[in-house]
């Protein structure tokens, strides 16, 4: 049988009500009946129900995160970090996965305001139009993540993906290639990947030099998917044999691009140069190592996280738009 909130007052000889102020901090309880009521649920291993606490303080405790995925450490960093600065403020994290589904995105929503977080983190801004009425009735801080929302439905802490592609694209066409084929990940309803492609073909454009787009399939940002981008890699090349660039749009197909060209003796980057997007580990610990664009992963979510609950507590944000920046990162690949 469960230890409840009445067996810690029998026990201290008081009344729930003083259990509850005890437990919530207030001021108005002595310091003896405080002492002999923290003794009491030590002595009893009492754990206060936080949820039934939210309900009559308004005040769960709780920041919400959701991201597309845990599988990889990009977003798993971003959780860290947010993790990070609510955990000092007395905050604890609840993450939900939405695998890519905005529909899964809306559940989540849903499922989590019925906790009463103090704010809820979002990964981007392109969301179901019921996702933006839920969050509009509850009333509560937002933060949209990994991008640069004109119009965020609170705050929008990330960086500019468009512009990121555009400057590593414009990297390649500097170094002299002009034959750049672009390799993307699934794209997922992902706006943030729309961005990249857009980045890609606004250097193209500026250069007067071809669009070549390729879509990879389900599961292709992932470890398991190095296979399937060696594949596209393949169609690539067999389609347009003077390809003597590859933009990838996350790091995994660059990685698994670079993979298929050693197994088919092709010199990176003398024949062929590659360029990846957010500078996992695995861009700087492979040989070659992969030209790639740094973004501050765990910035993003310690940024997002550390307004919220400023934000929480009334205060005001000066900024509704914070843009941390990226950073070309050039190796041997290019």
């Amino acid at each position: 049988m469960s230890i409840t909130i009445k067996d810690v007052a029998a026990g201290a000889g008081v009344g729930v009500g003083t259990v509850s102020r005890v437990l919530s901090g207030s001021t108005s309880v002595s310091k003896q009946t405080r002492q002999r009521v923290e003794e009491e649920i030590q002595r009893l291993h009492y754990v206060p129900n936080s949820l039934a606490g939210a309900l009559s303080s308004r005040r769960s405790g709780i920041v919400a995160i959701i991201v597309p995925t845990l599988e990889q450490s990009i977003f798993a960093d971003t959780v860290d970090g947010a993790e990070s600065e609510l955990n000092v403020r007395n905050l604890q994290v609840m993450v939900g996965q939405t695998k890519y589904d905005i529909g899964r995105e809306a559940e989540l929503v849903k499922a989590f305001l019925k906790l009463r977080p103090e704010g809820l983190i979002l990964t981007g801004s392109n969301h179901l139009p019921i996702v933006h009425d839920l969050l509009n009735a509850a009333d509560i801080p937002v933060a949209e993540c990994w991008g640069r929302a004109e119009t965020p439905i609170g705050i929008s802490v990330g960086f500019d993906n468009q512009a990121a592609a555009r400057d590593v694209v414009t990297h390649m066409i500097d170094r002299g290639r002009r034959r750049i084929a672009m390799l993307c990940a699934p794209r997922h309803f992902d706006n943030r990947l729309q961005q990249r492609i857009d980045g890609y073909e606004e250097a193209m454009n500026l250069h007067g030099l071809e669009i070549d787009v390729h879509d990879s399939i389900e599961g292709s940002s992932t470890y398991s998917g190095f296979h399937q981008s060696g594949k596209v890699l393949d169609h690539i090349l067999q389609q347009r044999p003077d390809t003597d660039a590859i933009f990838c749009s996350d790091d995994f197909n660059a990685v698994g691009a670079l993979f298929r060209c050693q197994q088919r003796g092709i010199w990176v980057p003398n024949q062929l140069s590659i360029a990846g997007f957010v500078d996992l580990p695995i861009a700087s610990g492979i040989t070659p190592a992969v030209t790639t664009v740094r973004v501050p992963r765990w910035e993003i979510g310690a940024t997002a996280a550390r307004n919220l609950a400023a934000m929480a507590n009334g205060e005001t944000i000066p900024e509704r738009i914070i843009d941390l920046g990226y950073e070309i990162i050039v190796r041997e690949t290019t």
